[in-house]
């Protein structure tokens, strides 16, 4: 399995330096900085126009959002071990969840990448931000049940709904954060989501292990994905739909 990547890596890697191209949008925008003569606009500066742009607000919010998505990022790390160990589900049911939650989350990329270009983004991440607490609640029933009673069922489902929920939350955060800032900063829009998700991955972990203490991971789950909910209210109130978005026009 460490193999593995690097094998399909390393080609991969070559197949993207060789066919890849810049956005036109991009190539344009470098060529009036060249004959402008301006001189390479520094990091800081980027990150501070970022804060500056007509679409500023909206921004910031992506970055709680992401902040609050990172926090669950333990649930895609942790819920194979807890179904094993926290579950009345075998080795053998075990692997058949696994394969289940791969599908679903193949399917939830394709179904997400359509329904995200024909009913927008913002219903998706209503959806997206109430499914993962729903989700981590069902996988938390499903792990007091037996098998005759269930457990099966509400463990698959509570699983897969939950690698779903979270995948493309952060697919459809990405989307937005390109469709509010403008192309020459839009690099940096998105590295400093990561760092802010990956903030909210770090916190998540530290307050999961104490949560997990007391309570178990069952409720670790719980606990973490309720701040998604508020997702839904910052959203509404703050993210205007960026489906259709012209990016050229974005400044």
């Amino acid at each position: 399995m460490t193999l593995f990547p690097i094998i399909v890596g390393i080609p991969l890697s070559i197949i993207i330096l060789l066919t890849f191209k810049e956005t036109k949008i991009y190539e344009k925008y470098r060529e009036e900085e060249n004959i402008a003569g301006r001189s390479p606009v520094l990091l800081k500066d980027n990150v501070k126009a970022l804060f500056q742009s007509d679409r500023a607000t909206e921004y910031k919010i992506v970055l709680v959002m992401s902040f609050f998505a990172g926090l669950n990022f333990i649930f895609l790390q942790m819920a194979e071990s807890f179904i094993q160990s926290g579950t009345a589900l075998d080795e053998g049911l075990v692997n058949i969840v696994i394969l289940i939650v791969a599908l679903s989350v193949i399917a939830g990329y394709l179904s997400t990448g359509a329904l995200a270009d024909r009913v927008g983004r913002v219903p998706l991440i209503y959806v997206y931000s109430i499914l993962m607490p729903i989700a981590a609640i069902i996988l938390y029933i499903g792990s007091l049940l037996t098998i005759a009673q269930g457990a099966f069922i509400l463990v698959v489902l509570g699983i897969s709904l939950g690698y779903v929920a979270f995948n493309n939350t952060n697919i459809l955060l990405r989307i937005v954060t390109f469709e509010v800032t403008p192309t020459e900063r839009r690099a940096t829009a998105g590295g400093s989501r990561l760092l802010i998700f990956a903030i909210g991955m770090t916190c998540g972990f530290g307050f999961g292990s104490i949560i997990t203490l007391f309570f178990g991971l069952g409720v670790t789950f719980i606990v973490l994905s309720i701040p998604l909910i508020a997702n839904v209210f910052l959203t509404k109130k703050y993210i205007k739909e960026t489906k259709g978005t012209d990016l050229k026009e974005v400044k």
